[in-house]
């Protein structure tokens, strides 16, 4: 499995919600992960809703701490826009730059919801076809025995044309 590491500031919002559309679009590719640099007590209201709308399971979402998740190396780690510098080992690390989601209307937020699962059914391509470039075992069940310290990400990011600059701005 690809381990893939969401990092926010407080794992309240846009990090809980990439984790959560991950595990579902990415199960059998991806071992996902979300924490935050400083964790916030509990899920935001608006994406606890958001995911329970769609099927998804809020009990068991908490913020975590970096400290409280499986340690590195991740194949990848994506931060949330938040700008945070936390430097987790990691193959790929990607700035998926999202406004602060407290700034936004509720149908600026669901645009960010909308995008944000886009961005991450391209991720879950992504690694799949990194991992069959790169001989990468999927099946394998203890992450720790394998070694990723020769591979390289030798495939382009495509992302879709919705994440070019001017498309990326969300509407307030």
């Amino acid at each position: 499995m690809v381990k893939v590491l969401f990092v926010c500031v407080g794992n309240t919002c846009r990090s809980q919600l990439a984790e959560a559309f991950a595990r579902r679009l990415g199960a059998g590719v991806l071992d996902v992960h979300s924490a935050g640099t400083a964790p916030k007590e509990a899920v935001d209201p608006r994406a606890a809703a958001v995911l329970e709308e769609r099927g998804y399971d809020v009990a068991e979402a908490t913020p975590k701490s970096v400290d409280a998740v499986p340690p590195g190396p991740y194949e990848w780690m994506i931060r949330m826009g938040c700008g945070d510098v936390l430097l987790v080992p990691a193959l790929h690390r990607e700035d998926w730059d999202y406004p602060a989601p407290s700034q936004l209307s509720d149908v600026g937020f669901e645009a960010l919801c909308l995008d944000l699962e886009d961005r991450v059914r391209n991720l879950v391509a992504r690694a799949k076809a990194w991992a069959d470039a790169t001989g990468f075992p999927l099946d394998t069940g203890d992450h720790a025995s394998v070694d990723t310290s020769s591979l390289a990400l030798t495939l382009p990011a495509k992302p879709s044309p919705s994440h070019d600059a001017e498309a990326s701005r969300l509407p307030e």
